[in-house]
């Protein structure tokens, strides 16, 4: 016996929205954010995103984070007449089954750029530590080293040559003197005296186990009973033609890093059906029956910024989404798009100042605000003809 066949209703497939951890790990952010390791290690694996977008500077010293987090469900307050409130509702893309939570992360850490093993607990930010991070950074080699010393520091004595007194000056250092083992150092007659000849002695010399800036370095900047100022302006002059600024400042600029996060919050009223509708701006149906009309009425964006300090920036106005709206079943069609309220007599919302309004404006701002009436109050109905009824006599 035939049967009505019962019609199909499409079941809406929940999208996917893959873990963090699957494409961002700890080891992608630099070593100064070490310290919440051990916590975003924990929670990767259990926060699910979308729209993600990021970028690395070609250095390797920078880089930016945007993306959604996105929970397994709407977070919302059940209010009354079927009432919702939704915090975070999903304004990029319309999904009313989850609740998103925008985030940025931006930094910038200089020291990157010259030294990808940089490690800001190993910095000491003593002299030596300025002196030795400013080679690596401004790539002075050992040959360099010597050459720059015997231009600004080596004053040759009477009837010697500058490449035999920085010889002489590495003799006279203490801590070889009462090394019993080390043999003064001293050209050869048939050796030229060159910077290459100077490297070979002092490499081939066992009683010195520093490296060659290293012994320079103790020799003519922090040279024994030189003050702390003395060994700074030592110091200075080496790397004056580099950094003329400083090399301190030039250092501390470079290995302190610059970073900025941010939070976005929002909350909106969602709306049923029956007290609004969303339609297309047409006023036909709209493609998924199942949307609902939200009203967002308040944002605010929290930032941590190493520069600004932490703070937030709020908006006191919002949107209806989707912008067009069926009252009910009415016909009253409602566009509301970008509503702002400005209440500040001192400062002004964006759109104030681009309208040119003086800072002490208050009011209210919308992109696109509109109530529409159904033309069909406007247009009385046709009258129905009687049909005539024609009959013949014979």
């Amino acid at each position: 016996m035939p049967t009505n066949p019962i019609p199909a209703v499409p079941i809406p497939t929940a999208r996917y929205y893959p873990r963090l951890s699957e494409v961002i790990t700890v080891d992608d952010l630099p070593e100064f954010l070490s310290f919440v390791e051990n916590g975003l290690n924990s929670i990767f694996d259990k926060i699910h995103y979308k729209n993600l977008q990021y970028s690395k500077g070609y250095r390797g010293d920078s880089a930016f984070y945007s993306l959604d987090i996105v929970t397994s469900s709407p977070l919302a307050l059940e209010l009354p007449f079927d009432l919702k409130l939704v915090l975070n509702p999903d304004l990029k893309d319309g999904d009313q089954s989850i609740s998103s939570f925008p985030i940025t992360l931006e930094y910038q850490w200089e020291i990157l750029a010259f030294l990808k093993t940089f490690s800001s607990s190993s910095f000491s930010f003593s002299i030596k530590d300025f002196y030795s991070v400013g080679l690596q950074v401004f790539r002075i080699s050992e040959e360099q080293v010597i050459a720059h010393m015997m231009n600004i520091f080596v004053e040759a004595q009477e009837g010697k040559t500058k490449y035999e007194q920085l010889l002489a000056d590495i003799n006279s250092l203490k801590e070889l003197q009462d090394n019993p083992t080390f043999e003064e150092l001293g050209f050869a007659e048939d050796v030229d005296q060159s910077i290459d000849s100077i490297l070979a002695l002092i490499k081939s010399n066992s009683a010195i186990t520093k490296s060659i800036p290293l012994l320079l370095f103790g020799i003519y900047i922090a040279r024994e009973g030189y003050s702390l100022n003395e060994i700074k302006q030592k110091l200075q002059e080496f790397y004056n033609i580099v950094a003329p600024d400083g090399i301190e400042a030039h250092i501390k600029r470079i290995i302190t890093p610059k970073a900025k996060a941010t939070l976005e919050l929002s909350a909106g009223i969602e709306f049923p059906h029956s007290i609004l509708k969303p339609v297309n701006p047409d006023g036909s149906a709209f493609s998924n029956q199942a949307t609902k009309s939200t009203f967002v009425f308040a944002k605010a964006q929290l930032y941590a910024d190493t520069e600004a300090g932490i703070g937030y920036q709020a908006e006191l106005g919002g949107s209806l989404t989707p912008p067009n709206a069926m009252i009910g079943n009415t016909g009253l069609m409602l566009e509301l798009d970008t509503l702002k309220v400005d209440l500040s007599k001192k400062t002004n919302i964006p759109e104030a100042d681009a309208d040119g309004r003086p800072n002490d404006f208050v009011g209210v701002y919308a992109r696109a605000a509109s109530v529409t009436l159904p033309s069909k109050w406007f247009h009385k109905p046709k009258k129905k003809e009687k049909k005539k009824q024609i009959t013949s006599r014979r």
